[in-house]
């Protein structure tokens, strides 16, 4: 067997690793003022994503028989 090809462990640790990432799980209440739904984005998720008063939010609803629905939110900073 030729040694030149054989991995350390370290090696296949390393290519196994998962990847690491951060998050923030937070949660909002949705309020009523009896014209909209209104909900607050929390402080910490604001300052990550750079969130300013005039950017927009998309909602992305899909609705399948026999299945639950699912909602997206996505953050669109520059729609003009």
């Amino acid at each position: 067997m030729n040694n030149d090809k054989l991995k350390s462990l370290k090696e296949i640790k390393k290519e196994i690793e998962e990847p690491k990432y951060d998050y923030i799980e937070k949660f909002a209440t949705i309020s009523d003022d009896k014209k909209s739904l209104l909900i607050r984005i929390p402080q910490e998720i604001r300052n990550k994503f750079d969130i300013k008063a005039g950017h927009k939010i998309r909602f992305y609803a899909r609705f399948e028989e026999k299945k639950s629905p699912k909602l997206k939110i996505e953050l669109i900073k520059n729609v003009r």
